[in-house]
């Protein structure tokens, strides 16, 4: 049962106004951000802003590291674009490894787009290893300015799609098993 204040219209608009201002504080933005600020910025309501390992051939020659992205379509008039990167960890440290051009996705009256980049590594040595991970900026462009950007690191859980769904957040590439007489 509704209390006597609420069902007044004054306190009504009150209530709703003070509900109305924490949905506005929960998508807020991070941090600052403008075109050509350089700096990247999520919204926390981006649920459909991802980055995941969707191919790890860890064993293979040359072993191969997928990275696909979604990312969220603000309107129809912007230009979607997404660069990938993949990093490895070395003495705890992410390091920058390779990356791609700047793919355009396009524009049009889509909730979202999604692309993705294999990488291909060159083999480590005898029984050596590499964790890997990847990382994802994307740009969102309006009449060739930057109007918005993020940027997300690899992630599990995500719906990859096809007959072959996997999402993880790394993937551990190795090199060929020690020789025994080494």
């Amino acid at each position: 049962m509704l209390s006597r204040a609420l069902r007044r219209p004054a306190a009504r608009i009150a209530a709703a106004s003070a509900a109305l201002a924490l949905v506005v504080a929960g998508v807020a933005v991070v941090g600052p951000a403008g075109g050509n600020s350089g700096q990247y910025v999520t919204y926390s309501a981006d649920n459909q802003l991802w980055a995941t390992v969707n191919v790890c051939h860890a064993h293979r020659n040359p072993p191969t590291m997928g990275v696909r992205a979604r990312m969220p379509a603000d309107n129809a008039r912007e230009n979607l674009n997404m660069r990938f990167y993949a990093q490895f960890k070395q003495s705890g440290k992410w390091h920058a490894l390779q990356h791609s051009s700047w793919q355009s996705l396009g524009s049009g009256p889509f909730m979202w787009q999604e692309a993705g980049w294999n990488f291909k590594f060159t083999q480590p040595g005898s029984a050596k290893s590499f964790l890997m991970r990847g990382m994802v900026k994307f740009r969102w462009k309006q009449n060739g300015q930057v109007v918005r950007s993020a940027k997300r690191y690899t992630s599990g859980g995500h719906p990859t799609g096809g007959s072959h769904s996997f999402s993880a957040a790394h993937c551990r590439i190795y090199g060929p098993p020690a020789s025994p007489h080494s």
